[in-house]
Protein backbone atom coordinates (compact mmCIF):
# COMPACT_ATOMS: atom_id res chain seq x y z
CA UNK A 1 0.00 0.00 0.00
CA UNK A 2 1.46 3.34 -1.01
CA UNK A 3 1.00 6.39 1.18
CA UNK A 4 1.59 8.78 -1.71
CA UNK A 5 4.80 10.06 -0.14
CA UNK A 6 8.19 9.50 -1.73
CA UNK A 7 10.23 6.70 -0.23
CA UNK A 8 13.47 7.74 1.41
CA UNK A 9 16.16 5.07 1.79
CA UNK A 10 17.10 6.60 5.13
CA UNK A 11 13.64 6.02 6.62
CA UNK A 12 12.50 2.53 7.51
CA UNK A 13 8.81 3.27 7.11
CA UNK A 14 6.67 4.77 4.40
CA UNK A 15 4.30 6.76 6.62
CA UNK A 16 5.38 10.42 6.84
CA UNK A 17 4.37 10.72 10.49
CA UNK A 18 6.67 9.18 13.07
CA UNK A 19 3.84 9.10 15.61
CA UNK A 20 2.06 6.50 13.47
CA UNK A 21 5.10 4.27 13.05
CA UNK A 22 5.92 1.19 15.11
CA UNK A 23 7.58 1.76 18.50
CA UNK A 24 11.08 0.71 17.38
CA UNK A 25 10.83 2.91 14.29
CA UNK A 26 9.71 5.87 16.43
CA UNK A 27 12.61 5.23 18.77
CA UNK A 28 15.10 5.22 15.87
CA UNK A 29 13.52 8.42 14.53
CA UNK A 30 13.76 10.15 17.92
CA UNK A 31 17.38 9.06 18.32
CA UNK A 32 18.32 10.45 14.89
CA UNK A 33 16.42 13.65 15.65
CA UNK A 34 18.30 14.19 18.90
CA UNK A 35 21.62 13.46 17.22
CA UNK A 36 20.85 16.02 14.50
CA UNK A 37 19.80 18.56 17.14
CA UNK A 38 23.00 17.94 19.11
CA UNK A 39 25.09 18.40 15.95
CA UNK A 40 23.27 21.64 15.10
CA UNK A 41 23.79 23.01 18.62
CA UNK A 42 27.47 22.03 18.57
CA UNK A 43 27.82 23.68 15.16
CA UNK A 44 26.18 26.87 16.43
CA UNK A 45 28.48 27.01 19.45
CA UNK A 46 31.54 26.34 17.27
CA UNK A 47 30.54 29.08 14.81
CA UNK A 48 29.98 31.58 17.63
CA UNK A 49 33.40 30.71 19.05
CA UNK A 50 35.01 31.28 15.66
CA UNK A 51 33.12 34.54 15.13
CA UNK A 52 34.27 35.85 18.52
CA UNK A 53 37.89 35.14 17.53
CA UNK A 54 37.74 37.33 14.41
CA UNK A 55 39.72 40.55 14.90
CA UNK A 56 37.51 43.61 14.66
CA UNK A 57 34.27 41.75 15.34
CA UNK A 58 33.21 44.68 17.52
CA UNK A 59 32.88 46.87 14.44
CA UNK A 60 30.68 44.30 12.71
CA UNK A 61 28.43 44.07 15.75
CA UNK A 62 28.19 47.84 15.97
CA UNK A 63 27.34 48.00 12.28
CA UNK A 64 24.65 45.32 12.68
CA UNK A 65 22.89 47.04 15.58
CA UNK A 66 24.07 50.60 15.04
CA UNK A 67 20.65 51.89 14.07
CA UNK A 68 17.14 50.64 13.44
CA UNK A 69 17.59 50.35 9.68
CA UNK A 70 20.73 48.21 9.87
CA UNK A 71 19.12 45.85 12.40
CA UNK A 72 16.01 45.70 10.21
CA UNK A 73 18.21 44.70 7.26
CA UNK A 74 19.91 42.01 9.36
CA UNK A 75 16.55 40.60 10.46
CA UNK A 76 15.18 40.78 6.91
CA UNK A 77 18.18 38.86 5.57
CA UNK A 78 17.78 36.35 8.40
CA UNK A 79 14.13 35.85 7.47
CA UNK A 80 15.01 35.31 3.81
CA UNK A 81 17.82 32.86 4.54
CA UNK A 82 15.62 31.06 7.09
CA UNK A 83 12.89 30.68 4.49
CA UNK A 84 15.37 29.16 2.01
CA UNK A 85 16.83 26.85 4.66
CA UNK A 86 13.37 25.76 5.76
CA UNK A 87 12.29 25.00 2.19
CA UNK A 88 15.44 22.94 1.67
CA UNK A 89 14.99 21.07 4.94
CA UNK A 90 11.28 20.35 4.54
CA UNK A 91 10.75 20.25 0.81
CA UNK A 92 13.64 18.14 -0.42
CA UNK A 93 13.62 14.38 -0.66
CA UNK A 94 17.42 14.28 -0.91
CA UNK A 95 18.99 13.93 2.53
CA UNK A 96 22.00 16.06 1.52
CA UNK A 97 19.75 18.99 0.64
CA UNK A 98 17.92 18.63 3.95
CA UNK A 99 21.22 18.74 5.85
CA UNK A 100 22.32 21.71 3.76
CA UNK A 101 19.13 23.48 4.88
CA UNK A 102 19.92 22.70 8.51
CA UNK A 103 23.49 23.91 8.07
CA UNK A 104 22.38 27.13 6.37
CA UNK A 105 19.96 27.83 9.20
CA UNK A 106 22.66 27.23 11.83
CA UNK A 107 24.96 29.71 10.06
CA UNK A 108 22.17 32.31 9.82
CA UNK A 109 21.24 31.81 13.47
CA UNK A 110 24.86 32.21 14.56
CA UNK A 111 25.09 35.54 12.74
CA UNK A 112 21.85 36.90 14.18
CA UNK A 113 22.82 35.79 17.70
CA UNK A 114 26.24 37.43 17.46
CA UNK A 115 25.17 40.91 18.64
CA UNK A 116 23.18 39.51 21.56
CA UNK A 117 26.06 37.33 22.73
CA UNK A 118 28.58 40.12 22.22
CA UNK A 119 26.53 42.56 24.31
CA UNK A 120 26.05 39.91 27.00
CA UNK A 121 29.78 39.23 27.00
CA UNK A 122 30.59 42.93 27.36
CA UNK A 123 28.13 43.39 30.23
CA UNK A 124 28.79 40.13 32.13
CA UNK A 125 31.36 37.77 30.55
CA UNK A 126 30.61 34.87 32.89
CA UNK A 127 26.89 34.91 32.01
CA UNK A 128 27.50 33.19 28.67
CA UNK A 129 29.50 30.38 30.30
CA UNK A 130 26.86 29.95 32.99
CA UNK A 131 24.03 29.84 30.44
CA UNK A 132 26.00 27.44 28.23
CA UNK A 133 26.68 25.12 31.16
CA UNK A 134 23.04 25.11 32.21
CA UNK A 135 21.86 24.50 28.65
CA UNK A 136 24.38 21.70 28.15
CA UNK A 137 23.39 20.04 31.43
CA UNK A 138 19.65 20.20 30.71
CA UNK A 139 20.02 19.10 27.08
CA UNK A 140 22.33 16.27 28.16
CA UNK A 141 19.91 15.18 30.87
CA UNK A 142 16.92 15.21 28.53
CA UNK A 143 18.85 13.39 25.80
CA UNK A 144 20.10 10.83 28.31
CA UNK A 145 16.58 10.17 29.54
CA UNK A 146 15.32 9.71 25.98
CA UNK A 147 18.20 7.42 24.96
CA UNK A 148 18.20 5.32 28.13
CA UNK A 149 14.49 4.88 28.74
CA UNK A 150 13.34 4.81 25.10
CA UNK A 151 10.17 6.24 26.58
CA UNK A 152 7.59 7.61 24.17
CA UNK A 153 6.65 10.96 25.70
Amino acid sequence: MSSGYPQNDYLEYSDPFAALAKADERSAFITRTYMNLAAAIFGLVALEFVLFQIPGIEQLVRMMVGNQISWLIVLGLFMGVSWIANSWALGATDLKVQYAGLGLYVVAQSIVLLPLLYIAYMVQPQAIYSAAGTTLALFGLLTGVVFLTRQDF
